[in-house]
């Protein structure tokens, strides 16, 4: 049976309130068929499916889904994810599910999305840091836009224009949907991570962003003085227990849901290192939850070298192992030319890298990444987390804590940040190595770390 949750101007804010974040492409594709999976999907993983097929420039999916799996959650998830006024259309066949998203005024979304790409690229010109430019966001859609009162009264006969990104980057009017919308689709163009945040119990919605290795919460609708008027900040860049003064009432349980699955434990590592260039994930985001494996270990111990470029200089290098793909066969190759890993056997030329990586074993990459050597008995590997306490690279209970758990690609991220963070047996600090080597930028890196 086929169904529709068409974006309706009332329920707009009082029951689904559009919106977004991580827009990357336009939806003029076409459909890409996504392969039902064995495992049936929740109502937030369908989400972030249909997202990141967004991004990719389709509107159609198909997937497995979860008995009693809620199409209007769905809707509500995923325009948190990604911005702009639109609806939903699916239809089920048992446990199978077929998604499209149906976009009223695709022309104009086109159009808001290049301003949004042209206005960012502008700003991010003039800005010296992430705050300056998010700042110039909050204040550029301020001048351009005035709140429309008349959408707001009129709601269930109001276009669409007010609620979108369009409206309040090129139309001049927009309710509190097409300010975030707007706010989000830059965030986006600037890839600055960024969550559309409705409140159903408020009528209203605001921006969540994930900047200075913390959630803050932005609300330009709040801060638009009125025409000719200097913007306020008094709900600018605030957290969660600053922004609860003026957001009374909030229902934040929705948005506890989204960030948690988005933003996830050590997600600020990660963020830190992926804007240093040190950590690009996959196709499918950080996935800080998976397990890491050999060879992205290898690639992580490459970077914090300062070596990729001289990596990607030995793709036509020898290796004694047949296992190894093209894209980590140079890292594998310059690491393991300089004794800094080796393979599972050579023997049977293998180096086994999608083989998980434990906790102590890339502990004992970084320390080999500071110049510390376990062949010359500076440490041994089965103790490479003892060492890092020594060093005071983790404390004690930060190092029971990575015991005890599963090591993830985030605790990757984080053990790679503090040794970002470290002396080297030389007693420099990494990172000032690495930007003496010109790997990264010294005033990004002042600002991440």
């Amino acid at each position: 049976m086929k169904v529709a949750a068409l974006p309706r101007k009332g329920s707009l804010m009082k029951l689904i309130k559009t919106v977004f974040a991580l827009l990357l492409v336009l939806c003029f594709a076409l459909p890409i068929q996504v392969s039902a999976s064995s495992s049936a999907l929740n109502e937030l993983e369908a989400a972030q499916q249909l997202t990141q097929l967004l991004r990719s420039g389709s509107t159609e999916m198909t997937a497995n889904v979860r008995t009693g799996f809620s199409f209007t959650l769905c809707l509500e998830y995923t325009r948190m994810l990604w911005p702009d006024y639109y609806g939903l259309t699916w239809s089920l066949h048992g446990n199978k599910a077929s998604f499209r998203v149906d976009m009223p005024e695709p022309e104009k979304h086109r159009k808001a999305w290049e301003e949004a790409v042209s206005l960012a690229g502008q700003l991010k010109k003039q800005s010296t840091s992430e705050e300056q430019l998010l700042r110039a966001f909050h204040d550029e859609l301020i001048e351009r836009c005035e709140y429309d009162y008349e959408a707001y009264l009129n709601m269930e006969i109001a276009g669409p224009e007010p609620f979108s990104a369009y409206g309040a980057l090129l139309g001049g009017h927009a309710v509190c949907d097409g300010y975030s919308s707007a706010f989000a689709m830059l965030c986006a163009a600037a890839d600055i991570p960024c969550i559309f945040v409705p409140s159903k119990d408020m009528n209203h919605s605001w921006n969540a962003v994930f900047t200075d290795g913390q959630i803050l919460f932005v609300d330009v609708t709040y801060d638009d003085q009125g025409q000719g008027k200097a913007p306020s900040y008094d709900n600018f860049l605030k957290t969660k227990s600053e922004f609860a003064v003026s957001h009374k009432g909030w229902d934040s349980a929705q948005f506890s849901i989204v960030s948690s699955a988005v933003w996830p434990e050590n997600y600020a590592s990660a963020r830190a290192l992926y804007r240093l260039g040190l950590f690009k994930g996959t196709d499918k985001g950080f996935e800080l939850t998976r397990q890491p494996r050999r060879d992205e270990a290898a690639v992580m111990l490459t970077r914090l070298l300062g070596l990729e470029s001289q990596a990607q200089a030995m793709s036509g290098a020898s290796l004694p192992f047949d296992d190894v793909s093209a894209f980590y066969r140079p890292y594998v190759a310059l690491l393991y030319e300089k004794g800094l890993t080796t393979g599972t056997s050579l023997k049977n030329r293998t180096y086994s890298p999608a083989a998980p990586i434990t906790a102590q074993q890339y502990m004992t990459f970084m320390l080999r990444s500071l110049g510390y050597s376990d062949a010359s008995g500076d440490f041994s590997w089965n103790s490479a987390l003892e060492k890092a306490v020594s060093l005071g690279i983790l404390t004690h209970s930060e190092m029971t804590q990575v015991q005890q758990k599963a090591f993830t690609r985030g605790t990757m991220a984080l053990l790679s940040v503090r040794t970002l963070q470290a002396q080297t047996k030389q007693g420099q600090p990494m990172v000032q190595q690495l930007v003496g080597a010109g790997v990264i930028d010294a005033a990004l890196a002042k600002e991440v770390l």
